[in-house]
């Protein structure tokens, strides 16, 4: 298992920004802050699966003959 959803990366890179975008949008126009919550949903995604760390590299070369 990896880290903690509530890691302190996690608060750094995806919840504040989140937070920021979404708050930043309800002061300047409330009309689009539906569409904030769904690119601060859609961009932490993004950054959640990048962070993530595998297992082994998913294109591992291949040893010559």
């Amino acid at each position: 298992m990896g880290d903690s959803l509530l890691a302190r990366k996690y608060f750094d890179g995806i919840y504040i920004p989140a937070g920021l975008l979404i708050v930043g949008t309800a002061i300047v126009k409330v009309e689009w802050t539906p569409y904030a919550i769904l690119l601060a949903i859609a961009l932490g995604s993004l950054k959640f699966y990048n962070n993530r760390k595998s297992i082994s590299p998913p294109f591992a070369p291949h040893p010559s003959p």
